[in-house]
């Protein structure tokens, strides 16, 4: 059991370290890749009328960077990449352009009304845009289109991680997607999957349920505890020159197996995935403080569900304890169960192994240590909030 805590600065650097732990503690690595902006490629072969735009999505984790219709659409990039050349493939009659659009939204043509096919034909001396504007026509008879820019940036990272528990019988596979989005988020996607395949990255992982760590290009302050059962993480972000968020956020991380409370038969792989929120473009000041109570949580079926807690709708009112003479304060173990999961009847499954809720006093405050029968511990707030009913401790080995 390896516990640290520390900064990096971004978000590679941060799946660097989640990576190095879990290494060190025996798991093993079974993909780590990275996939470069240097190229859009775009395969339109059998194409319709909405085919344009979609692969420019596909490549690009969904629809996060693209936007309008299939005939005119725009390439929103997290940082400005300059075009060095283009390729198209078509058949019959068609015009195929591209645009560049400056951050006063002025359009500079980069290519205007290609109408026949061409391999790697030059794009001289054009500027770097953070946004691309395409138009064509007849788009039913392009097959295929390329755009290549002058960068060895990172788009995208996917790391894949298996263990085999405490027990050394189990498959635990933890799975991670590093993404560079717009207006300055550096999202990581963390999953949990009934195994490993090698043929598509993050998304193509069977029976996955994932969550999103939000981020950013600065310093990121952690706290990670690792077993061979689970990774469990802690992280804050605090850029007081942010213009849409001035205060610390903390996060939670959760990914892999809980302590059950029933035999293994009942709950064969006890994934409980926890993260910032569920949004991959969404942004660090948009943490969802509901999903430490309120994770992702397999089961046999139907597979990964949310579940529910024992810790939900605490409030100050209806929960009047004070800290004891000695200054201790009133904790429990997170106790997750669903009402509807299996059957009709509720299913009790387990609790997190290093994560309890703390009923905090008017002296608490985010990163103080604290003992918990005979325990280490360290106490965070639940993203942004910080009444007393909205903190967690994790434990500190």
């Amino acid at each position: 059991m390896a516990y640290t805590e520390g900064s990096v600065v971004g978000h590679l650097a941060l799946l660097d370290l989640i990576k190095a732990e879990a290494l060190q503690e025996g798991w093993e690595v079974k993909e780590d890749t990275t996939i470069a902006f240097d190229t859009i490629p775009a395969s339109l072969t059998g194409c319709s009328s909405s085919v344009p735009i979609d692969s420019i999505r596909n490549w690009f984790d969904g629809s996060i960077l693209t936007s309008a219709s299939a005939t005119d659409f725009f390439l929103y990039l997290p940082l400005a990449l300059k075009p060095t050349a283009y390729s198209l493939q078509g058949v019959g009659s068609f015009t195929f352009s591209i645009f560049g659009i400056d951050e006063s939204g002025n359009s500079t043509p980069l290519l205007t009304n290609a109408s026949s096919s061409t391999l790697h034909a030059p794009i001289l001396n054009a500027p770097a845009f953070r946004q691309y504007r395409f138009t064509l026509s007849n788009n039913t008879t392009i097959k295929a289109f390329n755009l290549k820019f002058e960068t060895q940036a990172i788009h995208s990272r996917f790391l894949a991680l298996r263990s085999e528990g405490l027990s050394q019988e189990e498959n635990i596979h933890a799975n991670f997607e590093a993404l560079y989005m717009r207006d300055g988020a550096r999202n990581i996607r963390v999953g949990c999957s009934a195994g490993y395949s090698n043929t598509g990255g993050f998304s193509a992982q069977p029976i996955q349920g994932s969550a999103v760590l939000y981020a950013h290009d600065g310093e990121i302050r952690y706290w990670l505890s690792v077993t061979k059962n689970r990774l469990l993480g802690v992280f804050k972000i605090h850029d007081p020159t942010d213009p849409f968020e001035k205060n610390p956020v903390y996060q939670f991380m959760h990914c892999g197996h809980i302590n059950t409370y029933g035999a293994p038969s009942q709950l064969p792989s006890p994934y409980a995935v926890v993260g910032g929120g569920l949004d991959p473009s969404a942004r660090w000041s948009s943490v969802n403080t509901t999903l430490p109570e309120k994770p992702l949580l397999y089961t046999p079926y139907p597979r990964f569900v949310i579940a529910e807690s024992n810790t939900e709708g605490w409030s100050e009112a209806n929960m009047p304890i004070d800290p004891t003479p000695e200054g201790n304060l009133f904790a429990m173990p997170v106790t997750l169960f669903s009402t509807g999961t299996m059957g009709d009847e509720p299913v009790l499954f387990g609790e997190y192994d290093g994560l309890v809720k703390v009923l905090a006093s008017a002296a608490s405050k985010s990163e103080d240590i604290l003992t918990i029968e005979g325990e280490s511990y360290r106490l965070f707030q639940n993203g942004k909030k910080t009444s007393l009913v909205d903190f967690f401790a994790m434990r500190r080995r």
